[in-house]
């Protein structure tokens, strides 16, 4: 003899089952959320860094340089700097003063040489009080995209008594 469920009985299994399922997808987002938290927290990208007058040293100049390709002539002088490290994507934005009789020389980079003539639309620094690229005269923008996923421009012009260059450069 077949045994014989009450639609009550029927009932309540199906309760047990939707409830046993829901139970096992919450685990699961509890699991995933914990492990995005957990591992977001230890990633660790650097830090972010901003340098004025004195502080804006040629060691800073150096890693200027060496993250866009730009050759700074002899006697420029570090304005403000400012590093962004601790995004997945790193990215820099620098305002340094050229020696007036240097301007043909940093004319010969390749970003000023080769670059696509456009107004900087990134401008990194665009959130520091000492980024008034709106202020320089005579004012040349240039911007290139640069070999593994960066991207660089650069605004040179003049500013008060001197020769001043803006430089956004980031990783995409």
């Amino acid at each position: 003899m077949a045994p014989t469920l009450r639609i009550g009985e029927r009932n309540q299994c199906v309760d047990l089952q939707v409830s046993t399922a829901r139970r096992v997808k919450d685990k699961r987002i509890i699991i995933v959320w914990f492990s995005v938290f957990f591992f977001a927290g230890c990633l660790s990208f650097g830090k972010d860094v901003e340098l004025l007058g004195n502080d804006f040293d040629s060691k800073h100049i150096d890693q200027v340089s060496k993250l866009t390709g730009i050759q700074f002539p002899e006697g420029t002088r570090g304005i403000a700097y400012y590093y962004l490290g601790s995004a997945m994507d790193a990215a820099l934005a620098a305002k340094l003063k050229i020696p007036e009789q240097k301007k043909v020389e940093f004319l010969e980079n390749d970003i000023l040489k080769n670059g696509q003539q456009e107004v900087p639309i990134n401008q990194i620094g665009k959130s520091r009080k000492w980024w008034m690229l709106d202020s320089l005269q005579g004012r040349i923008d240039r911007a290139r995209t640069l070999p593994n996923a960066r991207y660089l421009e650069c605004s040179l012009g003049k500013e008060g008594d001197g020769l001043v260059v803006y430089i956004s450069w980031f990783e995409t």
